[in-house]
């Protein structure tokens, strides 16, 4: 980077910017790297993640065959050569995936504008990201995923931690009714149980309202994983466990898993515990039932919903 800025200078020279390679000859690359095997999903996931770069294109595809560099110390590499401070506002960023909204990066790192250019700009002129009026994004899907995995456990937890924070506090921060699964998603990973659960609940609320039942089966299947490690889930929830395993249920069929559907209502009607509730809704507002008695973690052990 620093020579080609020095030969900028000169008039003579012209710097021609190269595009990514093309999917067939990126999957022709591949398949003479792996000796003519079949590519399968591999060629289409390789391409999906290197964006056509033939450097990365061929480390992802050597990575099934031959021990050594990966593209992840290739991509560590090239960032390793960028200034701390643009290091740290990098790896901040990766927590928030590829794309990432320049007011939500500049609320969890606490820059404003004009500290949050100056510390990418070396980035940007690395072509490790690139810059838009409202977004950073990494130009290539593996050095966030790099860069995310290069955390200490401790760093990694105190930025989910923050990244949940500033959504809680600032929903307008990403697209309008993203807030609340953004959410539950960050405090999964920050590791804290009772606001991972809480969140799920209104993110499943959420996408119940808007008609999304595979996000809504997700959100209900992480409430019902966290049940029984959460004290008081009744009253985060305002529910108790078998009116969630009677949702779980409408919104595995709505989602088209009918296995699932009825593992989910054979468990409810196998909790002798749990009290007919005709008129409870998935709304996190909801008071609990006081005199319910704890509830047993009923999510069948072999469905789980990603």
């Amino acid at each position: 980077a620093a020579l080609l800025s020095s030969l900028g200078r000169f008039g003579w020279v012209l710097r021609t910017e190269l595009s990514g390679l093309s999917r067939s000859v990126a999957d022709e690359l591949i398949e003479f790297i792996l000796g003519g095997e079949q590519l399968g999903s591999l060629a289409e996931g390789v391409y999906r993640r290197t964006a056509g770069n033939p450097l990365l294109a061929e480390q992802l595809a050597c990575r099934t065959r031959v021990p050594g560099v990966t593209p992840r110390d290739v991509m560590l590499a090239t960032v390793g050569r960028l200034p701390d401070g643009t290091q740290d506002v990098l790896r901040a960023a990766s927590v928030g995936g590829q794309r990432i909204g320049r007011r939500l990066l500049a609320a969890v790192t606490g820059l404003d504008a004009a500290g949050l250019d100056a510390a990418l700009r070396p980035a940007v002129a690395a072509d490790v990201i690139q810059a838009s009026a409202d977004s950073f994004v990494f130009r290539h899907s593996l050095t966030s995923e790099a860069l995310h995995q290069d955390l200490l456990p401790g760093e990694h937890t105190r930025t989910h931690q923050r990244f949940a924070t500033a959504l809680q506090d600032d929903p307008a921060l990403v697209p309008a009714g993203r807030a609340v699964f953004e959410q539950a998603q960050h405090w999964q990973h920050a590791h804290d149980p009772a606001r991972s659960l809480a969140s799920a609940w209104q993110a499943a609320a959420q996408a119940g309202r808007l008609l999304a039942c595979a996000e809504q089966l997700a959100m209900l299947t992480r409430v019902l994983e966290l049940w029984c490690s959460v004290p008081g889930a009744e009253t985060l929830t305002g529910s108790d466990q078998a009116h969630i395993l009677r949702q779980a249920a409408e919104a595995a069929r709505a989602a088209g898993h009918q296995h699932l559907s009825s593992a989910l209502s054979a468990a409810r009607c196998e909790d002798s515990t749990a009290k007919p509730d005709s008129t409870a809704k998935l709304d996190s507002t909801a008071k609990p039932d006081s005199t319910a008695k704890p509830p047993r973690n009923l999510l069948p052990k072999t469905q789980k919903i990603a």
